[in-house]
Parts: structure tokens; sequence; C-alpha cells
């Protein structure tokens, strides 16, 4: 069932939906621009860019692993600037950092406060943060010494 609220729907449920949404259209946007501007060909991003779209098509469509795939690229996006700082010795720039936390959030608030998981069929678990976190530092990590 596609996320939608109706007009009897708390405030907190109506902006968890709304914030949902956005963080979806960022997402398909952010997409649909790098497939546009990549200099990459479009085969080798054909699995990529399918993973992309369903992952968007599930957190409107109240996955829960969709969800979980949505918080880690959330953790990642916050984390990033951080840990690239930090790892590569360089300054970091505040304007980023305070958009990036305010970003996640926003974003975080939005995928797990209570009408969000009722929205989504699940039970409230704060410890799957840790996991999330922990996944994004070691993506991160393992992408800037690979890569």
């Amino acid at each position: 069932m596609l996320t939608i609220y109706n007009k009897n729907s708390s405030f907190k449920k109506k902006f968890s939906v709304v914030v949902i949404w956005l963080v979806a259209i960022s997402m398909f946007y952010s997409l649909v621009n790098f497939l546009i501007n990549t200099d990459i060909s479009l085969g080798v991003l054909f699995v990529p860019s399918l993973v992309g779209f369903i992952v968007i098509a599930a957190i409107l469509l109240r996955c829960k692993i969709g969800r979980g795939f949505t918080l880690l690229g959330i953790y990642m996006l916050m984390l990033l600037p951080f840990l690239t700082a930090f790892m590569t010795a360089t300054p970091l720039d505040i304007k980023v950092a305070l958009f990036s936390v305010l970003f996640t959030l926003l974003a975080i608030y939005a995928f797990s406060n209570k009408k969000a998981m009722d929205l989504y069929y699940i039970e409230s678990n704060p410890k799957e943060h840790i996991f999330y976190i922990l996944g994004a530092v070691f993506l991160i990590v393992a992408y800037l010494k690979f890569f």
C-alpha cells in the first residue's frame, strides 16, 4: 500500500509521510541526475540503478527492508563529511556538517517515530540504529580505503 495519509491523521503522521515522500523524491532526483551526468556506461550502472529505484519504491510502499536501506543511506550521508575529514586530515566545512546533521535528524525522526513505525507495521527498536550507524561507518571507511 502506498504511503499516504488522510485528512483525519495526526500532525505527526502527516509530517512523517511528507518527509518520507521528500526523501524519496530527493533520492529519485539524485539517482536520475547521477545517471544523466555520469561518464560510466549505463550497462555497468543498470543493476545499481535498478536497486536504487527498487529502494525508492520500497519506502513508498511501506517495505521494512526499503526503510532499512534508506536509513543506512541517511546515516552514510550524515557521517561522510566527518569521516572523510578525519581520515584525510582535511578541515571540515561547518555548513556542510550542519546541513548534513539537520537533514539526517529530520529524516531519522520521520522514519523512526511511533507513527512511522505504524506505517511500516514494525515495533520501535532503538537498538536498530546502532547497527545502521556501524554499517554506515564500515561502508564509508571501506570506500575511502579502497577507492
